[in-house]
């Protein structure tokens, strides 16, 4: 949490550095300090949304069309097509009917496969649209920025099922904060009655370096900004001076 009751709460590397500079640029900034806090998240979780790993579709369509480690006979996308007619009890009576559509089902799979490249990344999305929603019906307020600045996402992640991401936006009050979450691989405690989730580790590192980059791309982007006022002010003084 930055100081003064105003932050945003990511209990990742590189929060303190984060709300230390959000703490000077509000001193700069007209904006009120929930603004700045809503429009934060919605760069952070665009950010995000952009660097957090993704699965490379021509590599996944060369893995699925190698030979299964199980079965070298048969490829890896042509065990999965079997295992999941069989599992579903849509198994093909004749082998000739299965053999003979066997290429059409192993490419259905990777192209089903190539849409999901962007899961962990999709964890994000929700809080966009979410911040976008609110700001749509002025329930809050942030300028959002446009492709030229980097305001660009990444279209290539979508969004399947249910919302697997949330956030909390900053209110106009003292103690304004805001909270992004990224749920993608979140499971429920196996454990009766225990509020504790995990999720695979694997999962946890990639979202997690994402989110770092995204928050040390942030930092940048205000930087820039501090920069920017420091010289202005500066040049304002020497120009001052420069007439007494």
């Amino acid at each position: 949490m930055a100081n003064d009751g105003v932050g945003v709460s990511i209990k990742i590397d590189g929060e303190k550095e984060f709300n230390k500079v959000l703490n000077d640029y509000m001193q700069w900034s007209r904006k009120a300090p929930s603004e700045i806090v809503n429009s934060k998240m919605y760069f952070i979780a665009q950010n995000a949304i952009n660097v957090t790993k993704k699965a490379d579709p021509n590599r996944l369509a060369k893995d699925l069309n190698s030979p299964s480690n199980t079965n070298p006979e048969k490829t890896l996308g042509e065990m999965i097509v079997l295992k999941r007619l069989s599992n579903n009890g849509k198994m093909y009576k004749k082998t000739s009917t299965l053999i003979k559509n066997m290429p059409k089902l192993v490419q259905k799979l990777i192209n089903s496969e190539r849409t999901h490249c962007g899961f962990l990344a999709s964890g994000w999305l929700p809080a966009i649209k979410k911040l976008y929603d609110f700001r749509r019906v002025g329930e809050i307020s942030f300028l959002k920025r446009n492709a030229k600045d980097g305001g660009k996402i990444d279209r290539s992640v979508k969004q399947y099922g249910k919302p697997k991401g949330d956030v909390y936006y900053a209110r106009p009050n003292p103690r304004c904060f805001g909270i992004l979450s990224n749920l993608v691989g979140v499971q429920a405690s196996k454990v009766p009655k225990s509020p504790t989730a995990h999720r695979d580790s694997a999962i946890a590192d990639n979202i997690l370096k994402g989110a770092q980059l995204a928050l040390r791309m942030e930092i940048a982007s205000m930087n820039i900004y501090l920069q920017r006022k420091y010289k202005e002010k500066l040049d304002k003084l020497n120009k001052t001076e420069t007439f007494k």
